[in-house]
């Protein structure tokens, strides 16, 4: 185009370009340059014209001389710049020298301007590119998402280029959250030679779009990270019948061209973009808000989001990969079945889940390991393996594989969450309280940092603390699902009755109807675990009517296994037995995708219900699948202990049990309770009490599901102090016990000596 197709805006070309107009004929202007190529290639080129005359310093203090001399013939006329700036048509005013001088004078001392270097100053980084979401100037507020649409797109295409890494979007507002930055702030030079410094990046892409009469027009600026040197820009309109999509090919191919690679290096073949993501925008923006959520443990909310994603798109393969991550791991099979519609690392991560979801979980950790090799900054592969090594009891080999994700990015913060719990796996609680301040330090506006560190300072004995760290977490995320149960069973082990309710009744209120009746559901460990046993079944049975009418798939079976352990733990196995078998077929009809939990509990009710062979034949099939699976196998152990002590071999009771130890760290509380239960019935009295006395100062769901065994580990703790001759210890464990059941069923009480061996105790000091 030879010249501007506005002349009014053509004549404020020079004031825009001295960024010497008013806010409403600025933003004019801008809209200006996605229509006319004149003055966007004038705009370009004056951004490269200024570098280098801002860079030289040869020219720098010629210009400097030029703008002295200027100056004292400026005072004798009245003040150039007070022309320049209260007339609208200043070019044909001011003779061209002086608009040299001007504009020369600008380019030195424009507060913005970056500082000069010498040409032996090197920037550290090799050929990675940032992307910094683009601008959506129809819609400043940016309600549909579209610039960090744009972003993404391009990010996910060109990392498919082997030959230039690009900074993940994550990455990029992980250092400007730490620099107090937001992706608002990357217009001021510094911060963006700050960001781009701290993620490696040679090269910053800056765009904006206008979207007029449906028609996307985007603007690009490539610019030199280290230096702000303006490399190339473009100005690009979508087709009559293109899409953001195609928009963003277009621009994914001008990016190749510029970027200065070896000529040795060939460009990768070049696809579209809708191949390997999606062909819906809506789809693409649902998913990446699953991302965002997911990234900070908002299980539920990505849930909701990736499930909207695929009712626009049903191909989008990385939904259901997320979605199989969160619970639902036959969905795998479908992103496999998609696989091709993602990126070639995307469709490592599906085959890895895929092998890990077939039981070969050795394979699955190749396919990780190859992750790590051939993407040396792909910090995920390393957190995955670790999260595996977990798994499989294998803390030590977790631990390096999460400080390995750390070294590749230091402000990754899911690793630190992970090493939270791989520390106090191994009883290092200062390590794992370290890893969690800083995960909070890096997310101190997410919830689950918080959510961890309470459940560090429960699982450790500190109940106050917990509750505030919870209520932190709360304060972030008033419906965090996590927070608010584990808050309201604190309460209820530190027997704040009232204070439980009431977060168990807001769980009601909460718009996710499963989590909502499991509100209601909860409420029974209020009079369970005051030893209410007829209260609380009925309360139980009355939820199952209720749930018949609502039909709220995965309450029913809950239910029923509740109902189990509180037969369980009032020594009914019979009537326990059958609500197990009951919960476990309707969980089986419901819920298919689901794998079989309480596999522990089912070995040890067949056991005592003296069905010694279906026990052991479960346990071996437990076994199997473990070991298929690759998971540790910690309740192939206690089923067979539960087996052994049901018989009465107490020696190998204590042997498997002892395989678990501290392995599984303390969370494990029925594999404690019975060790503690086997060394009393052995003799082995400091065994019994260092079980017991370190699993009362836990305080977590596992000991309010078993409210029984919870309480009455006070009891046998109280008989293994008076055995040893402590009786002090035993009469505040025979107190304490009997408070906890001040209210319980006459039955229940029944069936301990806790009254007549305290009132024998008191009556001998």
């Amino acid at each position: 185009m030879s010249r501007c197709i506005d002349k009014k805006f053509e004549k404020m070309l020079s004031a825009y370009e001295l960024g010497m107009l008013g806010e409403k004929d600025k933003d004019a202007f801008e809209l200006h340059l996605y229509e006319c190529g004149y003055c966007f290639e004038k705009a370009t080129e004056f951004e490269k014209a200024a570098w280098h005359i801002r860079r030289n310093p040869a020219v720098k203090d010629s210009i400097r001389r030029m703008a002295e001399s200027a100056t004292e013939a400026a005072k004798e006329e009245r003040s150039l710049w007070h022309s320049i700036v209260s007339k609208r048509a200043w070019p044909t005013l001011v003779p061209a020298t002086a608009v040299v001088i001007i504009i020369l004078l600008f380019l030195i001392l424009r507060p913005w301007q970056i500082e000069f270097r010498t040409q032996q100053d090197v920037w550290a980084s090799a050929n990675r590119l940032a992307i910094v979401d683009f601008k959506n100037l129809s819609d400043p507020q940016d309600t549909s998402r579209l610039g960090l649409i744009l972003s993404n797109l391009l990010t996910t295409d060109l990392s498919e280029l082997q030959s230039a890494k690009v900074v993940s979007n994550e990455r990029i507002n992980d250092v400007l959250k730490l620099i107090g930055k937001t992706q608002d702030d990357m217009a001021n030079r510094e911060t963006a030679t700050n960001m781009a410094k701290r993620v490696g990046a040679r090269w910053i892409l800056y765009g904006s779009f206008i979207d007029k009469d449906n028609r996307v027009t985007v603007t690009t600026q490539l610019t030199e990270a280290r230096t702000g040197e303006v490399i190339k820009g473009h100005r690009i309109t979508a087709g009559p019948n293109e899409d953001i999509f195609a928009l963003a090919d277009k621009l994914v191919l001008r990016i190749k061209e510029d970027l200065s690679f070896p000529a040795e290096i060939p460009f990768e073949s070049v696809h579209s973009i809708s191949e390997i993501t999606t062909r819906s925008p809506e789809a693409y923006r649902l998913y990446l808000e699953g991302v965002e959520n997911y990234q900070k443990r908002y299980y539920s909310d990505a849930q909701g989001f990736f499930k909207k994603a695929l009712s626009f798109d049903s191909t989008l393969a990385m939904a259901y990969y997320y979605l199989a991550k969160l619970g639902d791991q036959k969905l795998i099979f479908k992103a496999k079945q998609y696989a091709n519609n993602g990126t070639t690392l995307q469709r490592h991560y599906i085959e890895s889940s895929v092998l890990l979801a077939q039981g070969k979980r050795d394979s699955a950790c190749a396919v990780l390991k190859k992750i790590a090799n051939d993407y040396p900054d792909e910090k995920n592969a390393y957190l995955t393996l670790g999260t595996l090594e977990y798994q499989i009891g294998r803390y030590d080999a977790a631990i390096a594989d999460f400080n390995q994700a750390i070294r590749i990015d230091s402000l990754f913060k899911n690793p630190y969450n992970e090493l939270a719990y791989a520390y106090q796996a191994i009883g290092n609680v200062e390590k794992a309280l370290e890893s969690i301040n800083k995960y909070i330090e890096l997310s101190p506006d997410e919830a689950n940092p918080y959510d961890t560190r309470g459940e560090l300072y429960a699982i450790n004995g500190m109940p106050d603390k917990a509750i505030e760290s919870y209520r932190q977490a709360l304060k972030i995320k008033p419906d965090f699902i996590t927070s608010l149960l584990a808050i309201g069973h604190l309460y209820l082990l530190t027997r704040d009755y009232d204070r439980a309710d009431s977060c168990y009744r807001h769980l009601e209120s909460i718009d996710d109807e499963y989590n909502r009746a499991m509100g209601r559901v909860y409420r029974a460990l209020i009079p369970y675990n005051q030893g209410k046993i007829s209260a609380a079944l009925k309360f139980l049975d009355s939820c199952l009517v209720l749930n018949k009418s609502e039909k709220i798939k995965g309450i029913t079976p809950q239910i029923l296994y509740m109902k189990s352990f509180i037969y369980h733990g009032n020594n009914d196995f019979t009537q326990a037995l059958a609500e197990f078998y009951q919960a476990l077929n309707t969980e089986q009809k419901e819920t298919p995708e689901k794998l079989q939990m309480n596999v522990d509990i089912f070995t040890q009710l067949l056991a005592q219900n003296g069905r010694l062979d279906s026990a052991r034949n479960y346990a071996e099939q437990v076994n199997e699948f473990q070991k298929k699976t690759g998971f540790a196998q910690y309740s192939y152990w206690y089923g067979t202990a539960a087996i052994a002590f049901a018989k009465g071999d107490i020696q190998t009771c204590i042997k498997d049990l002892e395989k678990i130890g501290d392995n599984y760290g303390r969370r494990y509380f029925i594999a404690h309770y019975l060790l503690g239960r086997a060394y009393l019935v052995a003799g082995d009295l400091s065994g019994a009490i260092r079980e017991f006395e370190n699993q009362i100062k836990v305080y977590n769901y596992p000991h309010a599901r078993h409210a029984i065994w919870n309480a009455d580990m006070h009891f046998y703790l109280g008989v293994a102090y008076e055995k040893s001759g402590q009786s002090d210890n035993a009469v505040k464990q025979y107190q304490l016990f009997l408070d906890i059941f001040k209210n319980a069923d006459p039955e229940l009480m029944s069936r301990y000596d806790a009254a007549r061996r305290l009132g024998r105790l008191l009556k001998s000091r």
